[in-house]
């Protein structure tokens, strides 16, 4: 019940009372929490915490979804997201972030310089909209489909998550079921695949279902939940910026961090070359290391690198 009322605080207290991993009963069944991310590659190895069921179990009670064959797909999928696909993907949403940001800018009243905004919607404007091009491609002027009406629905939805994946019936939550209704409004797997901007792993994953007799439904599911994967992206953003922003003594080391690094890059340099940053650079810098996995940011640093800083 406590946890129903105020998860956070709940978590907060118990990892006071316990440590930062513990059990809990959850209903009829048992959750460990791991309140330390550093914990996380010594605990992922305990047969006992595989992941594969609590997947299953959101994939079916959330999602309505079942993968015929799940292992060989998931195998074949999960490399359209590595090596060259990777760099690739990176690139595009660099790109498609740049673009969302521009468009936010653009659309936001200027007062003394400075355009204003609650930095939930500012961020839903630029990451979400930015991870949503880039995972189902950009979006036509008469899809129903498009990254503002999907996140405010997906935002509600997700308020309904734990609940469901429990196993509570989704009509227990009108809210939710408007919400999924909308959801499931997305183009048909032949259009998606026929995009040319959709993601490498949507395409080979969509076909990959059809193939193997899986429903419009079943991939409608599928999408849903890779994009629930990648919502959680956008929320690590959101909190990264909102604390950065409460501790300017942060936001002074990551700059001047990443301005030395940069100086040092634009001495090797032409005038004219762009300055580019690999992944081992940012694995390099201590400051960013803390803050999030430098591959969230790779592609990003490149763009803010090559707009921003001039060599002089």
């Amino acid at each position: 019940m406590a946890f129903s009322q105020n998860a956070v605080e709940f978590i907060h207290k118990s990892t006071a009372r316990f440590g930062k991993v513990f059990t809990i009963r959850l209903l009829n069944q048992h959750v460990t929490i791991i309140n330390d991310p550093h914990s996380y590659e010594q605990v992922c190895k305990e047969r006992n915490f595989d992941f594969d069921a609590i997947q299953k179990q959101v994939n079916n009670n959330v999602f309505s979804l079942k993968l015929h064959d799940s292992k060989k797909m998931i195998k074949e999928a999960s490399k359209k997201v590595k090596g060259q696909y990777l760099y690739a993907t990176m690139q595009l949403f660099a790109h498609h972030l740049q673009e969302a940001f521009d468009a936010s800018t653009e659309s936001t009243p200027v007062e003394n310089g400075w355009c204003k905004g609650r930095l939930r919607a500012m961020s839903s404007k630029t990451m979400f909209k930015a991870i949503f091009r880039t995972i189902f491609g950009k979006e036509k002027p008469d899809d129903v489909f498009e990254p503002m009406t999907v996140y405010k629905n997906f935002d509600l939805f997700h308020k309904y998550f734990n609940f469901l994946w429990l196993g509570l019936p989704i009509k227990l939550f009108p809210k939710a079921c408007r919400a999924l209704e909308m959801l499931v409004q997305m183009p048909t797997s032949n259009d998606i695949i026929n995009r040319d901007d959709v993601s490498d792993y949507i395409r080979y994953s969509t076909q990959f279902m059809k193939a193997n007799g899986q429903t419009e439904a079943d991939i409608i599911g599928h999408n849903l939940v890779f994009l629930h994967v990648n919502y959680n992206t956008f929320r690590v953003s959101y909190w990264l910026i909102y604390y950065l922003t409460k501790h300017p003594e942060a936001i002074g080391a990551l700059v001047a961090e990443i301005d030395d690094t940069v100086r040092v890059k634009s001495e090797t340099c032409d005038d004219d070359c762009d300055i580019e940053l690999s992944i081992q650079d940012l694995d390099r810098l201590p400051v960013l290391s803390t803050l999030i996995s430098p591959y969230f940011l790779f592609s990003f640093f490149n763009r803010y690198c090559n707009r921003i800083f001039t060599k002089k």
